[in-house]
């Protein structure tokens, strides 16, 4: 039982890592790209080029 337990637990475990990982890392990456927009939207009539 306790392999068993363990061969089916494991692949769980890992599976919950990743998929809150990836979560984390969109939040994140929408964070930022809000945290982005924000800090230039003050000056995106200066950079129409959108060059930063």
């Amino acid at each position: 039982m306790r392999t068993a337990d363990h061969g089916w637990f494991l692949p769980v475990d890992v599976l919950a890592v990743v998929s809150i990982a990836s979560w984390h890392a969109w939040l994140l990456d929408g964070a930022l790209a809000a945290m982005t927009r924000r800090l230039s939207w003050p000056t995106v009539g200066h950079c129409a080029d959108g060059g930063l």
